[in-house]
């Protein structure tokens, strides 16, 4: 595995929830490979779309194949396979992102899914003029002694407010939650917010879902940020094993969180 610095690396949230596994799947998740190509996707596209217009200009390229040579007929035919290599050359960058313009996580979904955000009744905590869109935060952790970093989506220091911006394929948002493991991120952020001095308290953290198949739902989730000692615990003893295994050799541990552990009998075995 690639040797990590990690006296200059900064742990990201995203870092974190590969921790939480085990040390080994810390060190995996920098050094395995990247995928090339743009780091886009449909929800940072959707992101942009209702917060930063502009950006999505800049940044989202619609791909509209009815505007190939012969709309009639498909890809293998030369002109319309040229055609569509020629766009996606002339478009393509790190910077940049391609979306369809019908069809399934594209240009057409997110203008259906911007209207149903400017009908639900809570839209207005989207836009609110004191937020702070993107804002990042870098501290060390007083439990660990590493570096951390994370970036929240919308901050707003007069409301004491948090939100996440997420798009979800699952059945249930709850779901996509603890297989995500969006509950370490939220505590995660809060804990950047506090130790930075950004906010006093975080008095409300909430995720904007939004479902990226139809028919579409936008729904807002607040987060327990006043009763979620579970996932506090959780992210403390996350923080306190690497403290421990870094000040080691972190490459030479094999399991995942201690020596010998304690297999639990679950609640649903017979």
């Amino acid at each position: 595995m690639k040797q990590i610095d990690f006296t200059t690396k900064e742990i990201s949230s995203s870092a974190l929830k590969a921790a939480k596994k085990s040390t080994r799947d810390l060190l995996w998740y920098y050094s395995k490979p990247k995928t090339s190509g743009s780091h886009f996707d449909f929800g940072h596209a959707v992101e942009l779309y209702l917060l930063d217009k502009a950006e999505f200009a800049q940044k989202v390229i619609v791909f509209d194949e009815s505007q190939r040579p012969f709309p009639d007929k498909n890809y293998q035919t030369k002109a319309n396979k040229d055609w569509k290599d020629k766009f996606y050359a002339d478009n393509s960058g790190p910077d940049k992102h391609i979306i369809s313009k019908t069809g399934p996580e594209s240009f057409e979904a997110i203008k259906q899914i911007a209207e149903l955000v400017d009908m639900h009744p809570a839209s207005d905590l989207l836009y609110d003029k004191d937020n702070e869109y993107q804002k990042e935060f870098r501290w060390v952790c007083p439990i660990s002694g590493l570096k951390r970093y994370c970036r929240t989506d919308l901050t707003n220091a007069k409301t004491r407010t948090i939100i996440d911006i997420k798009t979800y394929a699952d059945d249930s948002f709850e779901r996509a939650c603890v297989k995500q493991d969006h509950f370490l991120q939220a505590r995660d952020q809060i804990q950047g917010v506090l130790e930075t001095g950004e906010m006093e308290d975080v008095d409300y953290y909430y995720w904007f879902a939004i479902s990226k198949s139809e028919p579409y739902f936008v729904d807002f989730y607040s987060y327990p940020v006043k009763e979620d000692l579970k996932v506090e615990e959780i992210h403390n003893s996350t923080m306190h094993r690497l403290k421990v295994d870094i000040a080691g050799d972190p490459y030479s541990i094999p399991y995942h969180r201690t020596e010998i552990d304690v297999i639990k009998i679950p609640n649903y075995y017979k």
